[in-house]
């Protein structure tokens, strides 16, 4: 029986799309949350606001309209609670608040109706360009990440 070399390509397919999606992926920009832990308790302080720590890699956080020249890969966050529930509706945001600097975003659980403020809840962090448009990822889906905890 002789062996020719399609035999092999569906191999050197699998091999080569392995290898191609790797390096490219690690140019984006993501964003990563490191506290409160999922699953925590945190008790609402006086204020109801509740800090988050995050990190992004491949992207500057600055405040909007900051980033001037260097606008790819530059932005802001945008933080929210369960979906649009706690959006800033005072001055009609569609997000809970903005953070600007790394490594503190901060949930102000007092946007919140009251009955809701305490409970289980999951905060997002989206990130955005200068001009508050999602950044995107290599899938073309909005960079962001999420925790779940509970406040008391």
């Amino acid at each position: 029986m002789k062996r020719s070399w399609l035999n092999a390509l569906p191999v050197l397919v699998v091999f080569c799309a392995a290898c191609g999606g790797s390096s490219t992926a690690s140019t984006y920009p993501a964003i990563g949350i490191s506290a409160p832990a999922a699953g925590a308790t945190v008790t609402l302080p006086a204020n109801k606001q509740v800090s988050l720590t995050y990190s992004v890699t491949n992207f500057t956080v600055k405040a909007p309209g900051t980033c001037g020249s260097v606008s790819a890969g530059c932005g802001h966050v945008h933080l929210l609670i369960d979906g649009s529930a706690c959006n800033d509706a005072v001055n009609g945001s569609p997000y809970n608040t903005t953070s600007v600097a790394t490594p503190i975003a901060v949930a102000d659980f007092s946007k919140c109706p009251n009955s809701v403020q305490t409970g289980s809840h999951t905060v997002t962090l989206e990130l955005h360009d200068d001009q508050h448009g999602a950044v995107k990822d290599a899938a073309g889906g909005q960079v962001k990440n999420t925790v779940t905890f509970t406040t008391n």
